[in-house]
């Protein structure tokens, strides 16, 4: 299967303004899944604020898509 932050590498090439806060926000998903750190506020906050952000954007298209 696909991991978090596969996914996160492959959101980022249409939404590349992102590509940062996709790994971080993947970097938070695992480490409350794999109970390394405890969820918060403050994370929870954080990966809501990339999927607003990438909700309000727009991707680009495939020829502006580095691969």
């Amino acid at each position: 299967g696909t991991t978090v932050h596969a996914f996160a590498r492959a959101a980022s090439r249409p939404f590349a303004a992102f590509a940062d806060d996709l790994e971080s926000a993947a970097t938070a998903f695992d480490d409350v899944r794999y109970l390394r750190r405890p969820g918060s506020r403050e994370v929870y906050e954080r990966v809501a604020a990339v999927d607003d952000g990438i909700a309000g954007a727009r991707p680009a298209v495939a020829d502006e898509v580095r691969t």
